[in-house]
């Protein structure tokens, strides 16, 4: 079942994260990180509704603040480089999560799963690497690394509040904090008239159900494993790019891509 959820993820993140790349360039950030959390609370209450469970602890309210802080350098990331380049030098994160939760949540990788999320990684080097080598570190690589370790934390941090509450009281008390961190509730109205908010509500309603996806597959699987999987939207977000956004892929993105895919679906095979 979490492999499902997790392919499931991968999809809808890719297509969300290349909408909104739309909606950071014409809308203040502040707004589109609200309309993120709406979406987001909107699904898991719906969930909650169909499925109930609820329960509170303090150690997973305060984790559950960590997503939201992570979304506002999301976005930020994306108003400042290219989209591609963040998500491919960002997905370090499943080596940060995987090497975690070994650590810490007593998970295990056999030898071949561990060459095989290596080698997802090396796919993602081969796909950041700069076509000139400079003593400047491209803006882009900076933002991307920086997204790959923060949430290499907060999927090893959520999956230890998951498995403590639950994912349905886990997401609500997430949403809950992004809505008191926000507070610009007041000028949705006018956002929701324009074009630009139009596409970004979409974009986020898009995003937010790979989202639901994403922390049911935590729930569901071992978070070492569904990392992995989960990073095939990075391929899929610089075909997205690529024709959609216009962003330039070279061969050797492609060769990264393929890397990755085979990778994925090799590592799927075996869990």
């Amino acid at each position: 079942m979490w492999l499902i959820l997790a392919l499931v993820t991968a999809v809808f993140w890719a297509i969300g994260i290349v909408m909104l790349k739309k909606g950071v360039n014409y809308l203040p950030l502040c707004l589109v990180y609200l309309l993120n959390a709406l979406a987001f609370g909107a699904w898991w209450f719906l969930y909650w509704l169909i499925n109930g469970g609820w329960q509170f602890n303090w150690t997973a309210a305060g984790l559950a603040l960590l997503p939201g802080v992570a979304f506002v350098f999301t976005l930020t990331a994306l108003s400042r480089a290219e989209a591609a380049l963040i998500s491919v030098a960002g997905s370090i994160n499943p080596l940060v999560t995987a090497g975690l939760a070994v650590l810490f949540l007593g998970e295990r990788l056999n030898i071949p799963q561990g060459v095989l999320i290596a080698a997802v990684i090396s796919g993602i080097v081969i796909m950041a690497w700069p076509e000139k080598l400079s003593g400047k570190i491209s803006r882009g690589i900076v933002w991307g690394l920086g997204y790959g370790l923060i949430y290499g934390v907060i999927n090893f941090s959520g999956k230890y509040a998951i498995d403590t509450v639950g994912p349905t009281s886990y997401s609500l008390m997430n949403t809950a904090w992004m809505l008191l961190i926000e507070g610009e509730e007041k000028k949705l109205l006018s956002l929701v008239k324009s074009v630009s908010g139009k596409q970004t509500i979409a974009a986020t309603i898009v995003f937010n159900l790979g989202g639901l996806a994403f922390f049911l597959a935590v729930a569901a699987g071992q978070v070492s494993l569904v990392m992995p999987v989960v990073n095939l939207y990075v391929p899929l977000i610089c075909i997205l790019a690529w024709w959609w956004l216009k962003e330039k892929m070279t061969r050797r993105q492609m060769a990264g891509a393929g890397v990755i895919v085979a990778s994925v679906i090799l590592l799927s095979l075996m869990s």
